[in-house]
């Protein structure tokens, strides 16, 4: 099934279950379906939350190589060009474009080619998703980091929300903001340095 098969189904499921009659939804779905389906590349159908642009831009002064990995069909690139985003990442891989999504371990690695044969160890993979960012990426051996931004102050990591118990859990590390990543950056250097 292609990207535009699923989000057409899922469209309509959408529609359907929120009790649309298919006589009704069948004879405009498909304007329907392309004015969503198109806006959704658009930026007017996001928005960008104010930590983003001045953490990229100091992440970019400081040399750092970055990209975004998404879960996601091939209009992400469009989307992150639309936000004036693509200044700052020297990649996009969407899931759709590989044949494999988060946590595969085959997406990590295909973005470290891409990255320049960067190694597992060197790199950093910040992430929403307990299970397809923060342990997709630690099992790829790369470094993690959740960004848990509506975390509440009462909620903790449980190791029955982890879905792969097959290997050992550690606690997350969490951040409640990007503005928090080049400092923790920072601390990773510094033991990187210590090793050596």
């Amino acid at each position: 099934m292609t990207p535009q098969e699923w989000w057409k189904e899922l469209v309509y499921a959408t529609f359907s279950s929120a009790g649309v009659h298919p006589k009704e939804l069948d004879s405009n779905f498909d304007q329907l379906y392309n004015a969503l389906y198109n806006r959704f590349t658009t930026a007017a159908a996001y928005s960008i939350f104010p930590d983003v642009v001045s953490t990229l831009e100091e992440l970019k002064t400081r040399g750092f190589k970055m990209g975004v990995i998404t879960n996601s069909d091939e209009r992400v690139a469009k989307v992150v060009k639309n936000l004036k985003l693509d200044k700052y990442f020297d990649f996009v891989l969407a899931s759709a474009d590989v044949g494999y999504e988060k946590p595969d371990k085959v997406i990590f690695d295909r973005a470290l080619k891409i990255a320049g044969d960067v190694s597992a160890e060197n790199a950093l993979h910040v992430g929403d998703d307990l299970n397809k960012d923060y342990f997709g990426a630690a099992y790829a051996g790369w470094h993690s980091v959740l960004l848990a931004r509506s975390k509440l102050s009462y909620e903790d990591f449980s190791p029955a929300m982890v879905e792969d118990t097959s290997v050992p859990l550690h606690r997350p590390r969490c951040l409640m903001s990007l503005h928090d990543l080049y400092p923790y950056i920072s601390t990773l250097c510094d033991k990187n340095k210590k090793r050596t």
